[in-house]
């Protein structure tokens, strides 16, 4: 049998935090940080669900995501399912891989060894960052980096925002719809900053072919994003704009200049 330690970080933000534990499940009460709380608006307290597996025989899990009292049960269910369910494709693409090596070792008494991966070595950490997070809306950043055995780390996000107010998502339309352009705008503004900041990472070597299509004017290419009342950052996954070696790119705007 697997051994699982867990290990939790107390943090006491504005509350004195409580805990409930169940195997190696952490459900931890806290408030939210928050970076913007509009004026009249309150700070709403978050459950953070905590997961913790580590053991030298098998792969290390951490896991971190929300739960809002004060949002629907279905946006809450979306948020753990979305989890759960890339940690369970996780679990077995492991299985999966660790079965492809065995199956094509070929090594024999006297030849080089083939390469052996320790169960170890597989990793998978999913964690949250929250933009906003109070009583008028939820803004918030998962980032999902997994090792499963492939030739590369895994790496891959998803954003939520939710309006309270209106009991609904909010999406970029909600945000920009007044401004009929608001997509070309993004577009170009976007676009100018990765390729300044990417010709520096690159040495000058600017990924354009990549950055030009990841940009296009398009919902899908911006769909990835949170905001403040006065910003509005835009993510794009590994490959999405630049060679994997780059890893996640973001950008944040100030949304009045937006138009």
């Amino acid at each position: 049998m697997k051994n699982h330690t867990v290990t939790v970080a107390i943090i006491v933000i504005i509350a004195l935090a409580a805990f409930f534990i169940t195997s190696s499940v952490i459900t931890r009460e806290a408030m939210a940080p928050t970076t913007s709380v509009p004026q009249g608006a309150v700070i709403i307290p978050v459950s953070v669900i905590s997961l913790r597996e580590a053991a030298s025989t098998s792969p290390t899990i951490t896991v971190e995501y929300p739960q809002f009292t004060s949002l629907p049960e279905d946006f809450n269910t979306e948020i753990s399912s979305s989890t759960n369910g890339r940690l369970a494709e996780f679990r077995q693409s492991v299985i999966d891989n660790e079965a492809a090596r065995k199956a094509t070792d070929t090594t024999q008494p006297g030849s080089p060894a083939s390469a052996v991966i320790p169960e170890s070595a597989y990793s998978f950490i999913a964690s949250w960052e929250p933009a906003a997070i109070n009583s008028r809306y939820v803004s918030f950043v998962m980032r999902y980096d997994s090792f499963s055995g492939g030739a590369n780390e895994n790496q891959d996000l998803q954003t939520y925002n939710f309006d309270l107010t209106k009991r609904a998502p909010i999406f970029l339309a909600d945000l920009f719809g007044s401004s009929p352009n608001y997509l070309a705008t993004i577009s170009k503004l976007v676009r100018n900053d990765l390729k300044q900041s990417l010709s520096v990472a690159s040495d000058g070597n600017t990924p354009t072919d990549m950055i030009n299509a990841g940009t296009e004017p398009t919902v899908e290419n911006f769909s990835d994003f949170t905001f403040t009342d006065y910003t509005v950052t835009f993510y794009f996954p590994k490959y999405a704009v630049a060679p994997g070696s780059f890893g996640e790119q973001k950008v944040t705007l100030p949304r009045s200049a937006i138009k």
